[in-house]
């Protein structure tokens, strides 16, 4: 071999960067691969420069939940100075065909600002939100060594997971409101799962949506691209690195254990291989499907990626403070939020993910100028040719940020676009997939793959895991790879067990 670390990653998203830089920080020998020019994965920001100064664009990562646990981690790697957290009063701005109502990111006004909008319902949807809070703190503190199968123990710790945990969002709201305008109010935030409330697991909206609204939600000064780049100063300052422009062709394989990877040619030698790639890549591209057991490939191949994604980065010299938006916006159609999904997946989007990061964050713009970046959830196939239908797409998109956001479109600086292509050029995700596997409940966190692959030495580390799908949860992913592989060592002390602020009774 050319080259022998005892760690080296495939890829360099938030999972891997964060295994890295605390293996790194433990003291072992890190090499991280990357395929592209720049580290990140979906949290590496790209700029636009004009006269007027430099624009900066998060493509997928907006706002942070469990700020104590990010803040913790940073302090320990001792890149706190170089992640500094805005915190924001609002988790989202719903906006529904007669309804604006703007959701602050404290759990009792959060509550509060539902039973404003549709009082008659008060009892039923404080139930509703209290059972999420229930759910939340019940996943929270259940043993993570423990799965379903100890059904008698999890009855008595976690009652409400239990019973359920095969129930969908729209199941949940149907049992607990009767208003259909106050279920579509309570399931605004959908679109995080990539899913409607039909087919969208109930327990990972409760615990996505409790844990924005218990622990707060923060913006990062200057982007997200902030946090990656810190994390590549603390792997390289720890005596590891991190490559661009490295296309790994192969995992190497030893007498059924994983000893290294193939990248441009050369062969790198590691102790344990890490993988921020797909499943699909990983075993079928990177690892042949046959050196897996059949058990093991029969159970994961039947998994579906979740859709991409199409989205419109915009910048405006209009005052959008005026407005005093909130960071995240999602605007509806219609109240109804399967017809607004079918749509949506026919080319008609009738939901927009609208994100103005500069109202909260002035410094990702030059003074006085904005940034908007709108995301829609979409089929990698749609029906038609990208290109065909691109325009019109975004048209639409355009104008309903203009209507969320008036004045907008008055001064626009610049437009650009992507589509589930750009998507699947730049991550290498099956079909462009944007929130990992599809977030159903035949897919949720016990139905994934686990971090510990059949090969020895091989290990997942992305939100294509068991630990579930999203930037907080592929964080939490790269913590437990990080721990799991310290613990193999004997160094388990090396990283402290970091916990968020505890969750409220």
């Amino acid at each position: 071999m050319a080259e022998q670390v005892e760690v080296v990653t495939i890829g360099s998203g938030i999972a891997a960067l964060t295994a890295a830089a605390l293996l790194g920080r433990a003291g072992l020998k890190v090499l991280v691969l990357e395929q592209l020019e720049a580290a990140g994965g979906y949290a590496h920001a790209f700029h636009r420069t004009t006269e007027r100064g430099t624009y900066v664009f998060d493509p997928a990562v907006h706002l942070l939940a469990d700020p104590p646990l990010w803040q913790g981690i940073f302090d320990f790697l001792g890149i706190g100075d170089s992640c500094r957290l805005i915190p924001s009063s609002h988790f989202y701005r719903a906006v529904l065909p007669s309804l604006t109502l703007d959701l602050p990111a404290e759990r009792e006004a959060f509550v509060d600002a539902h039973v404003e909008a549709f009082p008659a319902e008060e009892k039923s949807l404080r139930r509703f939100w209290s059972l999420c809070e229930t759910v939340h703190r019940e996943a929270h503190e259940l043993p993570p060594t423990m799965s379903f199968s100890g059904l008698d123990e999890i009855a008595t710790l976690a009652p409400n997971l239990l019973r359920y945990r095969k129930a969908t969002l729209g199941e949940v709201l149907d049992e607990y409101i009767e208003d259909p305008h106050a279920k579509s109010l309570c399931a605004a935030s959908w679109h995080y799962l990539g899913l409607p409330p039909s087919q969208a697991s109930f327990m990972t909206f409760a615990q996505l949506t409790s844990v924005h609204t218990t622990t707060g939600v923060v913006a990062v000064e200057g982007g997200v691209q902030r946090i990656v780049d810190a994390m590549v100063e603390s792997i390289e300052r720890d005596g590891g690195e991190v490559r661009t422009g490295a296309l790994v062709s192969d995992v190497l394989l030893r007498e059924g254990r994983a000893v290294g990877v193939r990248v441009n040619g050369e062969e790198i030698s590691a102790d344990t291989v890490l993988s921020n790639a797909d499943w699909f890549q990983t075993f079928g591209s990177l690892v042949p499907r046959e050196a897996l057991p059949a058990a093991y490939t029969r159970r994961f191949e039947r998994l579906v990626p979740s859709g991409s994604g199409f989205c419109v980065f915009a910048a405006t010299g209009a005052d959008l403070a005026a407005h005093k938006p909130p960071v995240q916006i999602f605007t509806f159609d219609s109240w109804d939020h399967e017809e607004t999904y079918r749509r949506t997946q026919g080319g008609d989007f009738a939901l927009r993910w609208i994100t103005p990061a500069s109202v909260l964050d002035p410094s990702v713009a030059p003074a006085g100028e904005h940034v908007v970046v709108s995301t829609v959830t979409v089929p990698y196939d749609i029906g038609r040719p990208w290109p065909e239908i691109v325009d019109a797409c975004r048209d639409g998109i355009l104008a309903a940020i203009e209507n969320a956001l008036p004045g907008f479109s008055d001064e626009l600086r610049f437009v650009e676009v992507a589509t589930p292509p750009t998507f699947e050029r730049y991550s290498l995700n099956s079909n462009g997939a944007i929130h990992s596997w599809e977030q159903t409940l035949a897919q949720t966190e016990s139905k994934r793959p686990p971090q510990m692959t059949p090969i020895d030495g091989l290990f997942l580390c992305s939100q294509w895991t068991n630990i579930g799908g999203g930037f907080l949860r592929a964080f939490v992913c790269g913590i437990s790879t990080a721990k799991m592989l310290l613990a193999r060592r004997g160094k388990q002390d090396a990283v402290p067990d970091f916990r968020s602020v505890p969750v409220p009774p």
